[in-house]
């Protein structure tokens, strides 16, 4: 098993410096990588005694361990860094289309729902009930 936090960047400005920090994607969520089934999961980290004093394991209403299918696995994986993060991307608007060229969003700017230049970010879809954040500079607009 392989526990991390996933994170992000975003751009932060603090006694008039503006610059792309680091920051938890999800606060408060630790992600696990393990080769386990969902049940094999949950009576390995449970099978110890009362952990409910220090964390929840996420199930679903059928009582289940949320897990993430392959799909979200990938769509997750294409962004992020060896470090669990994602960097900032960075592209252009030319006649009102975007060109990343640079960073996890090159390739992908079909997969952008919206922009919003002014907090430096790009909406995707959905992922765990919340639009799914990506860092993007646009440096230029034409």
């Amino acid at each position: 098993m392989k526990a991390f936090i996933l994170k992000s960047e975003r751009f932060w400005s603090k006694n008039g410096v503006k610059q792309f920090v680091e920051l938890p994607m999800y606060p408060n969520y630790i992600f696990v990588e393990t080769d386990l089934d969902e049940r094999e999961f949950y009576e390995a980290i449970c099978g110890h005694g009362n952990i409910s004093s220090t964390m929840k394991v996420l199930q679903n209403d059928a009582q289940t361990v949320m897990a993430l299918s392959n799909e979200e696995k990938d769509f997750l994986k294409s962004f992020l860094n060896d470090e669990h993060s994602i960097v900032h991307s960075t592209g252009i608007i030319v006649n009102s289309k975007l060109i990343v060229q640079q960073g996890p969003l090159m390739g992908k700017e079909t997969m952008i729902e919206k922009i919003d230049r002014h907090k430096r970010v790009a909406f995707l879809g959905s992922m765990f009930g919340k639009r799914f954040k990506v860092p993007l500079e646009v440096i230029s607009k034409s």
